[in-house]
Order: C-alpha cells, then sequence, then structure tokens
C-alpha cells in the first residue's frame, strides 16, 4: 500500500489562497500516487479557532473536492511542529502494523531538507535502514549537490521507501529566514528532546494558545 503524509501549515480558513494552492497539490500528489491512505498532521494551533485542529481543517477541504477520500483520510490532530508531525504518523502506522511500499510526505518546499533529514530518522523503525547520522547527512549532501538546490519551486527528495514532495507555500524572504533557525532545532528533536519541549513552548506562547 502507499501512504501520503500531508504536513499542515496552520489551520486553514478560507480563502488562504496560497496555503489553498498547496493544499490542492498536495491532494493531486495524493490521487497520483493512488495512496491508501492519507495522513493529514496538525494540531490546534490557531487560538481563534481553539478546537479546529490543522489535520481536521486540511481533512474537511479534501472532502470538499473529493467527498470519496472520507475512509481513505486519518487525521494526526495532536502535533506542532514538524518532528511530531513524522513522530505521532509514524505511530499510527506502527501501532496499525503497517509497513508501507511507499511513504509520500507533503510539504512546504523550502522545508524539504528538514523533513528529508527527520524522516529518514523517524522511518527507520519502520524499514530498518540503520543509518548513522553521518550517513543521513551523505544522502542529503549527495542528494543537494546532484540537484538544483533552489528550494521556491516543486522539489522532491527521495531515499528508498521515502518522498519527500515539496510544494511552493511562499516565496517570501520573511518565511525563509524563519525556516533557518527552527529547522536547525527541529532536525535535532529526536536527540534533544527537552530542547524540543522548549521549542513548543515558545512556539505556543508565539501562537497565543499557551494559556
Amino acid at each position: 500500500m502507499n501512504i501520503a503524509i500531508v504536513l499542515g501549515y496552520g489551520v486553514f480558513i478560507p480563502p488562504q489562497p496560497e496555503y489553498q494552492n498547496y493544499l490542492k497539490s498536495a491532494l493531486k500528489i495524493c490521487q497520483e500516487h493512488q495512496s491508501d491512505l492519507i495522513i493529514t498532521c496538525g494540531g490546534c494551533s490557531n487560538k481563534n479557532h481553539p478546537t479546529l485542529s490543522e489535520s481536521e481543517s486540511i481533512g474537511r477541504f479534501f472532502l470538499q473536492l473529493d467527498p470519496n477520500l472520507e475512509s481513505h483520510l486519518y487525521f494526526e490532530n495532536r502535533s506542532l511542529s514538524t518532528p511530531e508531525n513524522l513522530q505521532f504518523s509514524r505511530d499510527y502506522l506502527a501501532s496499525k502494523n503497517l509497513t508501507p511500499e511507499k511513504i509520500f510526505i507533503t510539504c512546504d518546499s523550502i522545508r524539504v531538507p528538514k523533513v528529508f533529514m527527520l524522516a529518514l530518522q523517524y522511518f527507520s523503525s519502520i524499514y530498518n535502514f540503520n543509518l548513522s547520522e553521518a550517513d543521513r547527512f551523505q544522502i542529503l549532501g549527495d542528494i543537494y549537490t546532484t540537484q538544483s538546490p533552489d528550494l521556491i519551486r516543486n522539489v522532491i527528495y527521495s531515499y528508498q521507501h521515502i518522498s519527500i514532495m515539496g510544494i511552493p507555500l511562499s516565496q517570501t524572504a520573511q518565511l525563509a529566514s524563519g525556516q533557518i533557525v527552527s529547522s536547525m532545532l527541529e532536525m535535532h528533536a529526536p536527540d534533544y528532546p527537552d530542547l524540543h519541549q522548549q521549542f513548543l513552548a515558545w512556539r505556543k506562547h508565539q501562537w497565543g494558545i499557551d494559556k
């Protein structure tokens, strides 16, 4: 079976044209790869919609576009960071004893390297990758230096069963610059869980959902 994991970037409240284009492209990828299961990711991150998760808002939009998807959707609605997106998705697959033939993860294109590195680590238990940190960086380096490093367009990083499908969400310098430090912190979340909890606490405060 093929599984798609769609990373969210906030609660989707229409129209949000850039976000909507991202989600339409993500759904197209899910459909083109005949995904048997689509995991939408993201918890309740909007103080103005405290009970609506990112994953549910994405799922609702997908169902508007294709009502036949209902039996193929799973809402991963606890995560508040990229590491948690992948960790909780992996935990769900493990709880169902699922070992997909292919996993397609959609994300904002500028976040592809971060998502790729985290996916190699989190899904190693499913596929028995047994990759060291040096191995993961070597794989990332080989891909980066043989492909165009332009990460503001559609881009794909793949390793064995896993493909990270990058979709441009926004090309603003502000968004790109904001990813520099957060990517560094999130890439090492599995190694430094306490630091990641500090990062999550800061993020909740920034979003106004820490009360």
